[in-house]
């Protein structure tokens, strides 16, 4: 997508008047500019298809209130730098929370209630990078095999593709994911979530579609990310294969129990119960932040149980390895997360962000709904991603 198109779009639809009224908001309008606040924090309510993630019998995690005044932290946005409570209100932020350590420093709910569950949209594809390391560890996947090792009969897009490929975004799939283009395939892609109407096959699950991906010839991966969601719910579905369970309940049980959540999340399927791993997790502000700091405490949750190998954990920090990510200051995509070798981080549409700091301890989690889309918006990326590393900085020194 190209910077003319992203900016245009955002000049046309920059701060709205936001649809609180529910009964009009279904799924033919959803995701609309003035519904889309209203629909990311009642998305179980107007999508057909999700699945609950409960957390569990253990104990709740709680958290310590430790204020800090973080006003005076700067980041450049929209070609002007900004102090943060500009920036939060220009960047469209329904909630932020930041922690160091196990401190709340510093929590604002701007277009959001606490108990509120907001869809994180790519961040989700963070719980396949957090699944799947164990299954790794076990020898049940090896990212040197074939994707059609695992699951036979695909397409030319996946046939002969090293999982390590999808991992890594380093796929040339025929497929476009421009949000700007009504035409994109993301828009059918979508339609087979049942995140909109059905206009034909929603019945037949996503899996059916993404088999039949072909391979672009005229792509040239050069070592950039090449950001595709097929890619990701092609991991999922192989995790379902070699574990005979769903994503879900595997992510339930490996993951999400451990966190010490506050309230059960969700988790957005197709309509043959297929995991959305791309963009289908639900959850609470706090909640994420309790799972960010799986990632902050390098695979430990918190109930003490390491859940992702510290192995896995170290390869996703290795900025030698994955391809180079186009937002951040020097950061790699890799297993399905960023690093730029101290942090872990992911953006997901709308302006969702998870962001933990395996050196300063610090996590910060976003959730936006922003009026114009997001998707290839490096400006506001970039923003999101340098807020993050400026308050870890600024937390780090006191």
């Amino acid at each position: 997508m190209s910077d003319a198109k992203v900016m245009d779009a955002i000049e046309e639809a920059p701060h709205i008047e936001l649809n609180m009224d529910g009964s009009s908001i279904d799924i033919s309008n959803w995701s609309e500019p003035a519904n889309r606040n209203w629909s990311y924090r009642h998305t179980v309510d107007v999508l057909p298809f999700t699945r609950k993630i409960s957390r569990g019998q253990g104990a709740l995690h709680e958290f310590k209130a430790a204020p800090r005044d973080l006003s005076s932290i700067q980041v450049n946005y929209r070609d002007r730098d900004m102090l943060l409570e500009e920036y939060l209100k220009e960047s469209h932020c329904d909630g932020l929370i930041v922690l160091k350590g196990n401190d709340i420093v510093y929590e604002n709910y701007r277009r959001m209630a606490p108990e509120d569950r907001h869809l994180c949209q790519s961040v989700t594809k963070t719980t396949v990078c957090a699944v799947i390391g164990s299954l790794v560890a076990d020898d049940l996947i090896d990212p040197r095999k074939t994707v059609d090792s695992y699951i036979p009969r695909l397409a030319s897009g996946f046939a002969g593709v090293p999982v390590q490929d999808l991992l890594d975004m380093n796929v040339a799939l025929d497929f476009s994911e421009d949000f700007t283009d009504p035409n994109a395939d993301i828009y059918e892609y979508e339609m087979l979530t049942g995140w909109h109407p059905d206009t034909g096959g929603q019945a037949d699950g996503v899996f059916d579609y993404i088999s039949k991906l072909e391979r672009d010839p005229a792509f040239q991966m050069n070592g950039a990310t090449n950001y595709l969601c097929p890619n990701t719910d092609m991991l999922g579905f192989i995790i379902e294969k070699v574990t005979g369970r769903s994503f879900a309940e595997v992510f339930q049980e490996n993951i999400y129990r451990h966190i010490g959540a506050e309230a059960d999340a969700y988790y957005c399927t197709d309509a043959k119960g297929g995991a959305l791993c791309s963009a289908g997790l639900i959850l609470r502000l706090r909640d994420l932040a309790r799972y960010a700091q799986i990632f902050a405490n390098k695979g430990i949750a918190n109930d003490g149980t390491q859940v992702i190998p510290l192995e896995w954990i170290e390869e996703c920090l290795d900025t030698s390895r994955g391809t180079s990510y186009y937002m951040g200051r020097n950061y790699q995509y890799h297993n399905q997360i960023t690093s730029n070798g101290r942090a872990l981080c992911h953006l997901g549409v709308g302006g969702q962000m998870m962001y933990a700091n395996t050196e300063t301890q610090v996590v910060v989690v976003q959730f936006s709904t922003t009026s114009a889309p997001s998707n290839g918006d490096l400006d506001f990326g970039n923003a999101l991603v340098n807020i993050a590393d400026a308050i870890s900085e600024f937390l780090s020194n006191g």
